[in-house]
């Protein structure tokens, strides 16, 4: 009889690919002989695999077809499934098929399904392949009517765990992750089930590459004969308190591992059996762990005094008294050693409740942990109390077990969860660090429902409110109207009146914003400095000449002074004004006074570009330490989930916590004199509060970015809002100079943050040649011009070969223009590419990573081009992504136990035999930088936290430079083209600046303001500290640097005839 086997995952590389034949041709010889092991696909992983491709038909010499043929879907280059589990048309063909057949998939044990499916590792080479058509029953299964809907609310159930079970003793714990309870380990097979043992899954592996193996039975063994050696297999998971000695009923799946052989992986948490009852495995379940504070000594003399009733007197009311009866046992250890088996006890007992009613196992785990015993009766209580700020506890799981539990779908806890989950979903969403009461109530209308939300109770809101406000869950203000039509809407029900006035905070943003605001404030009452300015001049003075510097400009002299004097200040301008070179000479005087400087920054690669700002490329026998706020801080490593947990949700609350966050804080102050953070714009409010916690109070600090680019990624708006208040001394350096006057770069980035379209040469995309044609639409060659007018685009003819910065436009259809024009590029279609290495020197930006144009399309072909497969060439894969060597990388969130923190950009430098990437971070961006460049291990599970970057979104680049820039726009980017966004990318740029995009997808991104106003407080919480007269010399600088500007630019409008240039832009 046929049987049929799910597509086996591709190999990743030639040594891998021989290793799993090994395994595959030893399996699917057990299966010709018809030693099926029992296998069943689980639905806790989202349902069976996925394939592509047709199917095929497996001999094995030596045997006859219909014996030992089976068909299998087999595929040269399919993809594995995606991460969510979902599998391509074909295997569900083969799923319907088997559901009608009477055979369900996703529940039905391997012995009873074996004839419609057996098991299958990585493609192996046959004898033979035999190609054969679709299914027979594909109309039937088309026939097949569809699933019924899912029943309501109250009536949910969890989805069934389905797999293979097995019992038997935990003989020895090879590893255990005291965090999540991620468990190795080695368990003693009980006799009953040894008979179902897949061939291999006693074997262990003896080091190296490869599954080499050494068999621990024979054939006979494997049939349970008496006097057979004890099966021991490897199991991995999620096991809370695992302990030597207990014994399980273990639910899960077997999977081949290319170094560790085969391997049992479980799908939900075990369930511990009756504790041993003979004497000596009791004394192994003892002091193997499954009492803490009972060691092997204590274990010995509790089993030798109470025998076969050791377990009984654990369990008794009365254990305390009973156990100081035994020699050697004093009151406080009897206290101690019932305390800890009541607790583990009701931990495991906890755990298994909370996964009967669909908590994932991690989560389950979370809860336990923190109730032990109450677990049950608390969760009863109150699901959504009980879930409060603990990892993965989103509004979703909270009311999915709440309504297993049979909560009512107005509950007052409910709601106030659901306030809390709009909260925290704006706060990462949309950066608002409070919301309006009217946003509030239509948040909360959207997340329950049209239908649920009408049924609400007058006054429910506001009452769940009061209740989340009174436990200090929420805070509010007055805040100010957002529109003409707020308090009318708002008071549209009498029971809003109370909040209608308020801006809700989630708890822990109000009292970052309240941190910020306080100490701003009280570093702008504290005693200025008073430096000595002739010393200060006369060394500034010393060091042009030796240097050869050129003179400072009066606004850069300004911030100077407000450096030298102030407390805290604030630098800001944009691309060419001068920013690097002004704060590299202020550290520079700082160093010369015998005062400590911290450099940091939000990313890792800005923090690299400090170093070089302080270096400025000399040697230094103490260079300047600059990292990432997260490593300067010293985050403290969190219980975050492992592999393969479901902990990853931006809306966490967690995400926002700052207390308690970081080892540097006020009880342990950073050691330094002077803390200088760039790209500002990029912090967020929660950063921005441990970082100014950590600061010692009569420390320094200076602020340095650029107004004008794209906000921080999470909530708040901090350079905006302390610039808005007027109350932090600021300096604005606006003058471009000359030197970078010469740029197309600088100009471009100047002309569209003032809402012109740039003055650049422009070239077509033509999609009949396949070539960048000249000149582009509208006649001649050369630059737009001023995008407000209307009509058509003029174009002035300028020198394509010489620019460094130019526009090449693409049909606003064409969804392969941009790879086309990419690959002309990369041809030397532009001169200013010449002498630059692609690879390595060369960055693609674009707004969305999904759609015509985007990350997700524009990685597949630079990877293909720019890095494409070869044989010395290893690889493997990660969901639909493929991560080669040599292939470019993004880390994409911070992982505190490797080192490396969101934004960091690596190099695959190798792919292991067991799927494992080694990624080197740094390089030789790493080496100009001053920092030494760095090797991080992933495991294969670990690869979600890699992104590939030949093409980056333009958030995921701010903070980074790159020494060209293709910059690829569409229209379908619609909802993203604005000008902070363009100019943040064009201002990436250092020698080559390329535009791809449609006329129109730029004339809209330029001429639209983003709509980035985020509800803050921050700017009118310092607005009361405000400057009411100059409080240094800065003020007449800055005002002598404008008369300047005028007079020069007045001088280079009269030398240019009238001609348009691109002008100074004051940051907003």
């Amino acid at each position: 009889m046929a049987q049929t086997l799910p597509r086996s995952e591709p190999s990743f590389s030639s040594r891998s690919c021989r290793a799993s034949a090994n395994v595959g041709m030893r399996r699917l010889a057990s299966l010709a002989r018809g030693a099926l092991p029992r296998r069943a696909a689980t639905a806790a992983r989202g349902g069976d695999r996925g394939h592509r491709g047709g199917s095929a038909r497996w001999t094995i010499p030596g045997r006859s077809s219909s014996s030992s043929s089976i068909v299998a879907e087999f595929t040269s280059g399919g993809s594995p499934p995606s991460s969510n589990g979902g599998g391509a048309a074909g295997h569900g063909q083969h799923r319907n098929a088997a559901r009608a057949s009477g055979v369900d998939p996703r529940s039905a044990s391997f012995a009873s399904r074996a004839a419609a499916e057996a098991p299958s590792r990585r493609r192996t080479a046959p004898a033979a392949i035999e190609e054969l058509g679709p299914p027979a029953d594909a109309a039937a299964v088309a026939a097949a009517p569809p699933p019924p809907p899912p029943g309501p609310r109250q009536n949910a159930k969890p989805t069934a765990i389905v797999g293979e079970t097995l019992t038997g003793e935990v003989k020895r714990i090879t590893f255990h992750n005291p965090d999540n309870h991620y468990t190795v380990a080695r368990l003693a097979v009980c006799k009953d089930d040894v008979a179902a043992l897949p061939i291999g899954a006693t074997a262990v592996t003896k080091g190296g590459r490869g599954a080499k193996y050494q068999k621990r039975k024979t054939k006979k063994d494997a049939g349970g004969a008496g006097g057979a050696k004890e099966a021991v297999i490897t199991i991995t998971g999620y096991i809370p308190n695992v302990a030597e000695g207990l014994n399980l009923r273990l639910t899960g799946d077997w999977r081949d591992d290319e170094k560790w052989g085969t391997q049992f992986v479980l799908n939900a948490s075990p369930e511990e059996l009756a504790p041993p009852t003979d004497e000596p495995a009791m004394l192994r379940y003892l002091s193997g762990g499954a009492l803490p504070g009972c060691g092997k000594v204590t274990a010995e003399r509790l089993v030798t005094h109470f025998g076969a009733r050791t377990f009984e007197v654990l369990d008794s009311p009365d254990a305390t008294r009973e156990l100081t009866r035994c020699p050697g046992v004093g009151a406080k250890t009897a206290e101690k050693l019932k305390k800890n088996w009541d607790v583990t006890r009701g931990r495991r007992g906890a755990t298994a409740f909370l996964e009967e009613h669909g908590v994932y196992p991690a989560l389950a785990q979370r809860v336990a942990a923190k109730y032990g015993a109450n677990t049950e009766e608390e969760v009863k209580k109150d699901p959504f109390e009980a879930l409060y700020m603990l990892r993965g506890a989103t509004f979703h799981r909270a009311d999915a077990l709440a309504a297993r539990l049979g909560k009512s779908a107005d509950d007052p806890a409910r709601l106030a969860a659901a306030m809390l989950q709009v909260l925290n979903v704006n706060a990462s969403s949309e950066g608002h660090v409070y919301l309006h009461w009217r946003e509030m109530r239509d948040g909360v209308a959207r997340l329950l429902g049209p239908k649920q939300a009408a049924g609400l109770q007058k006054g429910a809101l506001v009452a769940a409110a009061d209740e989340l406000l009174a436990k200090k869950r929420i805070n509010r203000i007055v805040a100010p109207a957002k529109g003409a039509d707020e308090a009318a809407s708002a008071s549209d029900d009498e029971h809003d009146a109370s909040w209608a006035r308020y801006g809700v905070f989630a708890a822990v943003l109000y009292d970052a914003e309240a941190h910020v605001a306080k100490d701003i404030a009280r570093r702008l009452k504290m005693q200025k400095r008073a430096p000595d300015v002739p010393r200060v001049r006369r060394w500034l003075k010393a060091a042009a000449e030796r240097e050869g510097w050129r003179l400072l400009s009066p606004a850069q002299e300004a911030f100077l002074d407000l450096a030298l004097r102030e407390p805290i200040s604030v630098l800001t301008g944009g691309p060419g004004t001068g920013k690097t070179f002004a704060v590299h000479i202020a550290v520079r005087l700082w160093r010369a006074m015998g005062r400590k400087v911290l450099m940091c920054a939000p990313t890792g690669r800005a923090a690299q570009r400090l170093a070089e700002i302080a270096s400025a490329g000399r040697s230094m026998s103490s260079p300047v330490q600059s990292s990432t706020i997260h490593r300067l801080l010293e985050q403290r490593a969190g219980k975050r989930g492992g592999a393969g947990e479901e902990d990853d949700d931006p809306s966490d609350a967690l995400e926002f916590a700052w207390k308690g966050k970081f080892a540097r804080c006020k009880a342990s102050p950073l050691d330094a004199d002077v803390v200088v953070v760039d790209e500002s714009s990029m912090l967020d409010l929660p950063l921005c509060a441990a970082l100014l916690d950590a600061v010692k109070p009569d420390a320094q600090v200076v602020f340095v970015g650029d107004a004008d680019q794209l906000p921080s990624v999470g909530p708040g708006s901090v350079l905006r809002d302390v610039l808005q208040s007027r109350a932090v001394p600021a300096v604005q350096l606006s003058e471009v100079f000359r030197q970078a006057e010469q740029s197309g770069i600088i100009r471009a980035a100047h002309s569209m943050n003032a809402g012109r379209i740039p003055e650049v040469p422009t070239r077509r995309w033509d999609d009949a040649t396949r070539t960048i044609v000249g000149p582009g639409p509208g006649g001649g060659g050369g630059s737009s011009s001023n995008a407000n007018q209307s009509g058509p685009l003029s174009y002035q003819t300028e020198t394509w070969e010489g620019a460094d910065c130019v526009w090449v436009t693409v049909p606003e259809d064409g969804e392969n223009a941009y790879e086309g024009a990419l690959a002309a590029l990369f041809d030397g279609a532009l001169p200013a590419l010449d002498g630059l290495n692609p690879t390595t020197d060369l960055q693609v930006l674009t707004p969305f990573r999904r759609g015509v144009a985007s990350t997700s399309q524009l990685n597949v072909f630079l990877q293909e081009r720019l890095n494409p497969p070869s044989d010395g060439r290893l690889e493997t894969k990660a969901g639909e992504i493929t991560f080669r060597e040599g292939d470019r990388v993004l880390q994409q969130r911070n992982d505190y136990v490797k080192e490396v923190f969101n934004g960091d950009l690596g190099t695959v430098d190798a792919v292991n035999g067991d799927g494992s990437v080694r990624v080197v971070f740094g390089g030789a961006a790493a080496a100009a930088a001053l920092v030494p460049a760095r090797e991080v291990t992933y495991s294969r599970s670990e690869l979600r936290d890699l992104l590939p970057a030949w093409a980056l979104t333009v958030h995921k680049a701010q903070g980074s430079e790159y020494k060209a820039v293709v910059l690829c726009l569409a229209e379908n980017h619609r909802p993203l083209l604005r000008r902070e966004l363009v100019y943040t990318a064009a201002s990436r740029a250092k020698e080559v600046l390329v535009i791809l995009s449609p006329e129109r997808a730029l004339r809209t991104a330029v001429q639209t303001v983003g709509n980035n106003s985020r509800n803050t407080s921050l700017a009118r919480r310092l607005s009361p500290h405000g400057r009411r007269a100059p409080s240094c010399p800065s003020e007449a600088a800055i005002a002598a640097a404008g008369e300047v500007k005028a007079k020069r630019e007045a001088a280079a409008a009269a030398a240019a005839a009238g001609r348009p240039r691109t002008g100074d832009v004051d940051v907003a």
